[in-house]
């Protein structure tokens, strides 16, 4: 749990220097300012478990470049070699490009799993895109790769995953 508080607080630093920063952009942009959402996706390999997940996030509009972070609250149910992971905590950093109603974006950043096994620290790397529906309402994909060096000892684990995500901006 101490571990999911630092990295929490460690993702949220940065969110609110780009939420500051980018105040007075934020009613002149549509991709700038805080967002919230969910997530519905399933891993990718053997397993194909469902995950739901809730996100909040803030972006900075500049010009047709969105830079932002994002923090993801994962429930899961994969199955792994040394037990089930039941949830992941991730803080992401996004970097993208708007082009018309969309925004296609690269993410890099870092992850907790948590389960019986205790808990590992990995990281996450993907691509999404998101079309803004109206100006407070977007739909979009992601496909992201968590990655994590020794899991619970038994050496490394991947997991992909591919998810349909829908936000509100405020």
């Amino acid at each position: 749990m101490k571990h999911t508080a630092h990295i929490l607080l460690i993702g949220l630093a940065p969110l609110a220097i780009v939420s500051h920063s980018g105040a007075v952009a934020a009613q002149e942009a549509p991709w700038s300012g805080a967002y919230f959402g969910g997530d519905v996706g399933l891993t990718l390999g053997n397993s194909n478990d469902v995950t739901r997940s809730l996100h909040f996030g803030v972006n900075r509009q500049m010009g047709r470049t969105v830079l932002g972070g994002e923090v993801e609250y994962i429930e899961t149910d994969i199955g792994t070699r040394v037990g089930t992971i039941d949830d992941m905590t991730l803080v992401k950093l996004r970097a993208g490009r708007v082009k018309g109603k969309t925004l296609y974006y690269g993410v890099l950043g870092g992850g907790q799993a948590h389960g019986r096994f205790g808990s590992e620290i990995g990281y996450v790397a993907g691509f999404g895109a998101e079309y803004a529906i109206s100006s407070d309402l977007t739909v979009g994909g992601e496909m992201m790769h968590q990655g994590f060096s020794d899991f619970a000892g038994s050496g490394s684990l991947g997991v992909n995953t591919l998810s349909a995500r829908v936000s509100y901006h405020f």
